[in-house]
């Protein structure tokens, strides 16, 4: 069995962060930690506080990777922009942390989990609930941290075998 990789997964939200701490190896995947940090994006007094809560959760985990949910297309310009520099500002800390972050976007991350691209998050959750036991009370950004973690350990694990395929 391939040495295990952990894996930060962050789920970047207007007034809430998700988060979630994945041990993985090919064809293995185990859930250390889910949690959830709130803010209220009011002023940018708000992005220094998530900057140290990001680097606590790094410190204490010490993942060797994170994936991240990347901001998608929204109507209103201002929650997508408001998003989008919380998302920054975690790549950020990861990356001051030696932690390559990498970005997947939602309709990647419900493909890998699903089969299925376009899958509500009822589908997505009764999936996490079904493979890991979670429970179904987690939030819906708890969830989507749990899933950005489990695509990319999928992700990773499928693009190693198709590089010792092409060898």
């Amino acid at each position: 069995m391939s040495a295990a990789v952990r894996i930060l997964g962050l789920d970047p939200g207007l007034r809430h962060f998700g988060y979630a701490v994945v041990d993985c190896s090919a064809g293995w995947q185990e859930i250390l930690a889910v949690g959830e940090l709130s803010y209220t994006m009011t002023d940018s007094g708000e992005l220094g506080s998530i900057l140290h809560e990001i680097q606590q959760l790094l410190e204490k985990w010490a993942p060797d990777e994170a994936a991240i949910e990347a901001v998608y297309f929204s109507l209103n310009r201002r929650t997508a922009f408001t998003v989008a520099k919380a998302c920054g500002v975690a790549i950020a800390a990861a990356e001051q942390n030696g932690v390559v972050c990498y970005e997947y976007t939602p309709t990647e991350i419900k493909q890998s989990l699903t089969g299925y691209g376009k899958s509500d998050k009822d589908q997505v959750r009764r999936v996490l609930v079904h493979r890991f036991g979670i429970q179904e009370s987690i939030s819906s950004h708890e969830a989507d941290a749990i899933a950005t973690a489990i695509c990319h350990a999928n992700s990773r694990w499928r693009y190693a075998v198709d590089r010792a395929n092409d060898k």
